[in-house]
């Protein structure tokens, strides 16, 4: 496996998912620096909750690993919100 879905506890065969996790989806692995203050809060404010930072080739390995009939699909959505919308 390529990232630690073990970690957050996403995939869907988990016994028992998480309900509290707060997911962010951006194009790289950092928050611009415009929404970095709003970024930092929501884990800070919420404590018990899991953060999940998804970029996009995270997005693609992690359809590629759970839900591999569907990675067709998703690939050929020709919008990035489609693609996300998908692993939401």
């Amino acid at each position: 496996m390529r990232i630690a879905l073990f970690r957050y506890n996403v995939s869907a065969d988990a016994a028992k998912p998480y309900t509290s996790v707060i997911h962010v989806v951006w194009t790289t692995s950092e928050v611009p620096s415009r929404w970095n203050r709003s970024a930092i809060s929501w884990p800070r404010m919420n404590p018990k909750f899991v953060y999940c930072h998804w970029n996009h080739t995270k997005l693609e390995w992690f359809v590629e690993d759970e839900y591999p009939s569907l990675l067709s699909t998703y690939l050929a959505y020709p919008y990035v919100i489609q693609r996300c919308d998908v692993a939401r």
